[in-house]
C-alpha cells in the first residue's frame, strides 16, 4: 500500500500504521508526503500527524483503491474516493501492491484535496493575499489597515486624504437608506454635495504609503473588520465601497504587503494547544450548568421547533422586514489562543460586541489527541454542512438574504451529530477573512453562512475539554489611547 498526499499547514511528521506494518517520515518542503507499507485489503489504517509543540492528531482511513503492480509508476490521476486527485509526483519510492491517494491532515475527513488546510479554496490554491481579497471580512480588514496606516503617518485632518474619501463615499452609498450615517457640524453641507466615486477612492488609496507591518497594527485591523460584521442587515457603505472593482484592485497592494509579513503566518495554522475561554461576567463563574451533550440536544430541539414556527408565521419573501437568530455557532464553550503579547484572541475579536470593558479569561485543558475539525475556508464549511445538514431556511432567510443577497434554501451543521467524530471545530483567521458572511454553496440549491464566529474561535462539542478552575486572568480595556488596549488586572 502506498499513500500519497499533501500535509496540512504546520504538520512536521506523520505515521501510518496497519496490522502488518508501520511507516513514518517527515514532510517535504513542498508539503508532499508518501508512505509505503503492507496492509490487508480494506483494512482501516491509522494515521497520526505531528503538529507544532509535538501535539499529535490521529485519524483513520480505509485501505482500498485500485490494484497496481509493484513496478508500476504512480499515475497522473489516481482515484481518491469518488474524485480525481491532482498529480503530486514524481515519486522516487517503489509502490506496494495497491495505492490510495489521500490528503494527510489533522482530521479524519481530510480525504479530498479540495479541503486541504494549505489554503485550497474551491479547489484552487489561494495565497494569503488572495485569501484577504476573497471575502467581505478580508476587504474590511484591508481597508482598516490602510486607513490606520495613513492616520499613523498623517494624524492631522486633510480633505484630500484617503480616510476622508472613504467616509464621504460610504456616506453617499448609504444615502437615503434607513439607518444610514448622518453628516453634521461645520462643512457638512459642502461634504453632502461632494460626491466621490470608487475610482476617486482607489486613486487616493494608491497614494497611501504602507509602513512596515506590525503585530499590533494587524490585530487592530482584524478587530475592526470583526466589529464591523452585521449579518442581520444590508452591507453598509464601506462594505459596498470595498467590493467595487477599482477599490478591490488597489487593495491588492495592501494584501500583498500584509501577506509578506511573518505576523500574518499564524492566520492559516490549526487550533493552538494554549486555549483560553473569555467570559464577560463580573465574577468569572462558568454560567454553563448543563452538560455539553444536553446543550447540543436542547439546541437541536429548539432549532427544529423554530424552523416549524418560522415556516408557519413568517413570510416566504426574503426581503420582508423580519429578523431572528442569525448566528450559525454551536451553543457550547468557545476558546481561542493567546496572541503575541499574551492576551487571548477572544478579547479582541468579537462580532456584534456589546462594548464590554472587563473580562475574565480561563485556561481550557484539552485532552491529548483531541480531534478538531479545521474550517480553513468555504469548502471546509460546506463539507460540514453536506455531512451533517440541518434545514434553517425559514428562520434565517430574511437576515441572510439581506447580508448576502441570496434567496434559496439554507442549512447549518447539525452540531449535535459532530461529537461522534470531533471534539471541536476551529475557524482559522484565513478561513474567517475569506468566507465569513458569504453565501457558501453546499449543493446546487442549498447554501450556508459562517455568522457569529470570530477568527481563531474553537467551539468544543464534548465534556472531555475542561476549564481550569485554578488558572484565570482578569482583563480591563483601556480606551484612552488611539487604539483600545486590554491590560491584565493585578490580583490582590
Amino acid at each position: 500500500m502506498a499513500l500519497a498526499g499533501i500535509a496540512a499547514e504546520g504538520v512536521s511528521r506523520f505515521e501510518v500504521r496497519s496490522s502488518l506494518d508501520t511507516d513514518t517520515g517527515g514532510v517535504g518542503a513542498d508539503g508532499v508526503v508518501l508512505a509505503v507499507l503492507r496492509a490487508r485489503w480494506r483494512e482501516k489504517l491509522h494515521v497520526a500527524v505531528t503538529l507544532p509543540a509535538a501535539r499529535q492528531s490521529p485519524s483513520i482511513i480505509q485501505a482500498c483503491g485500485p490494484r497496481a503492480r509493484a513496478d508500476e509508476p504512480l499515475p497522473g490521476e489516481a482515484l481518491s474516493g469518488r474524485r480525481r486527485a491532482r498529480r503530486w509526483g514524481p515519486f522516487d519510492r517503489p509502490l506496494a501492491e495497491r495505492y490510495l491517494t489521500i490528503c494527510v491532515a489533522p482530521r479524519s475527513d481530510m480525504a479530498l484535496p479540495e479541503i486541504s488546510a494549505r489554503g485550497l479554496y474551491g479547489g484552487q490554491h489561494m495565497t494569503t493575499a488572495e485569501t484577504l481579497l476573497a471575502g467581505p471580512r478580508g476587504h474590511r480588514m484591508l481597508l482598516a489597515y490602510a486607513r490606520d496606516a495613513e492616520r499613523t503617518l498623517q494624524p492631522e485632518f486633510r480633505s484630500d486624504l484617503f480616510d476622508h474619501a472613504v467616509s464621504l463615499a460610504a456616506y453617499h452609498l448609504e444615502s437615503g437608506r434607513e439607518g444610514a450615517r448622518v453628516l453634521h457640524g461645520p462643512g457638512a453641507d459642502e461634504a453632502r454635495q461632494n460626491v466621490l466615486t470608487a475610482d476617486d477612492v482607489a486613486h487616493r488609496l494608491s497614494q497611501v504609503p504602507l509602513p512596515e507591518v506590525t503585530a499590533v497594527a494587524l490585530r487592530s485591523a482584524l478587530a475592526d473588520a470583526v466589529d464591523a460584521a452585521r449579518y442581520w442587515q444590508d452591507p453598509d457603505g464601506e462594505d459596498i465601497l470595498v467590493a467595487a472593482e477599482p477599490v478591490r484592485r488597489e487593495l491588492r497592494r495592501v494584501a500583498e504587503h500584509i501577506a509578506r509579513s511573518p505576523h500574518a503566518q499564524w492566520w492559516t495554522t490549526p487550533d493552538a494547544t494554549d486555549q483560553w475561554l473569555v467570559g464577560w461576567s463580573e465574577d468569572g463563574t462558568d454560567s454553563v450548568g448543563s452538560t455539553t451533550a444536553e446543550l447540543l440536544r436542547d439546541y437541536g430541539d429548539r432549532t427544529a421547533a423554530e424552523e416549524v414556527r418560522a415556516g408557519r408565521d413568517r413570510p416566504a419573501d426574503p426581503s420582508a422586514n423580519w429578523s431572528g437568530w442569525w448566528w450559525s455557532t454551536p451553543p457550547t464553550r468557545c476558546s481561542s489562543r493567546r496572541l503575541f503579547d499574551g492576551t487571548p484572541a477572544g478579547l479582541w475579536f468579537v462580532e456584534d460586541s456589546m462594548g464590554w470593558e472587563r473580562a475574565i479569561a480561563r485556561r481550557v485543558n484539552i485532552p491529548a489527541g483531541a480531534r478538531v475539525y479545521e474550517v480553513d475556508g468555504a469548502q471546509a464549511w460546506a463539507e460540514l454542512c453536506r455531512q451533517f445538514p440541518v434545514e434553517v431556511t425559514a428562520q434565517k432567510r430574511h437576515d441572510w438574504y439581506r447580508t448576502t443577497g441570496r434567496s434559496g434554501r439554507w442549512v447549518i451543521p447539525d452540531w449535535s451529530r459532530l461529537p461522534e467524530r470531533y471534539e471541536g471545530v476551529h475557524l482559522t483567521v484565513a478561513g474567517y477573512l475569506a468566507a465569513a458572511g458569504t453565501a457558501i454553496a453546499v449543493d446546487a440549491d442549498t447554501a450556508s453562512v459562517i455568522a457569529g464566529w470570530a477568527p481563531d474561535d474553537t467551539y468544543w462539542l464534548t465534556d472531555t475539554v475542561k476549564l481550569d478552575s485554578d488558572d484565570s486572568q482578569t482583563w480591563v480595556c483601556d480606551t484612552v489611547g488611539r487604539r483600545p488596549c486590554w491590560v491584565e488586572e493585578a490580583h490582590h
